[in-house]
């Protein structure tokens, strides 16, 4: 399954397709919140966002066992390191990293058995980016559901919300700095309200998208140029 996001001034327009072929597609207008759907047979069907989900708190709560400090920049860490093997270079890269931690909103999300992807995805988008068939397959597994053709064969009730991992990131190698970079890390938390269970599903990497290995590697080599 394959899912596609185009955004103009005023609507998001998400369509699903199986194998290629347009099963669904959803239009949401930004001001109002209001949904049209038309599927594979030209059956229109309206609905509204909040007919799905409902906000419940400006800001989730967080347990210890989320891993990240929140909004706060923590001092710099390893993360990674790798060896430049280039026979002119022939010396480590470190990765570190300082991370500040912020949160989305908490979502509140209903669905009934048979909901189109396009649907789900049409009220999610805005709130969660997603992009893929695969990460919608993951938040749907995680509440409880699974996807054939492109509706969902449970009725889900869960809650979810995004977190952003904002790093400043830096390549030491013998004593100088060889890269500074940025990226963020998205992720969401996704709580299945049925039976309590809790799953982080990735979303996306904004900013610079290239391996741990390859920014020690590149480091290593603009370090030793600067010998």
């Amino acid at each position: 399954m394959e899912v596609s996001i185009e955004e103009t001034d005023k609507e998001y327009i998400v369509t699903s397709y199986v194998n290629g072929e347009k099963e669904s597609q959803t239009t949401k207008n930004k001001e109002t919140r209001d949904m049209m759907t038309i599927d594979n047979d030209g059956k229109v069907e309206y609905s509204n966002e909040s007919d799905y989900i409902e906000k419940i708190a400006p800001n989730p709560v967080i347990s210890e066992n989320d891993s990240f400090a929140t909004n706060s920049t923590s001092n710099w860490t390893l993360v990674d390191s790798a060896y430049n093997s280039n026979p002119n270079v022939k010396q480590w890269g470190y990765l570190y990293k300082q991370e500040k931690i912020t949160f989305g909103e908490t979502y509140n999300l209903n669905y009934d058995s048979g909901t189109r992807v396009s649907i789900i995805v049409g009220v999610i988008t805005g709130l969660v980016t997603v992009g893929s068939g695969g990460i919608i397959t993951a938040i749907l597994v995680a509440l409880g559901s699974t996807i054939v053709a492109d509706k969902i064969t449970k009725a889900i009730s869960g809650q979810v919300y995004g977190r952003f991992a904002a790093q400043d990131l830096e390549v030491r190698s013998n004593g100088k700095i060889g890269l500074r970079s940025k990226r963020t890390i998205v992720d969401a938390k996704v709580i299945n309200t049925k039976n309590g269970q809790v799953q982080w599903v990735p979303l996306r990497v904004e900013g610079d998208g290239r391996s741990n290995t390859d920014l020690c590697i590149i480091g290593a080599y603009n370090a030793w140029l600067l010998n």
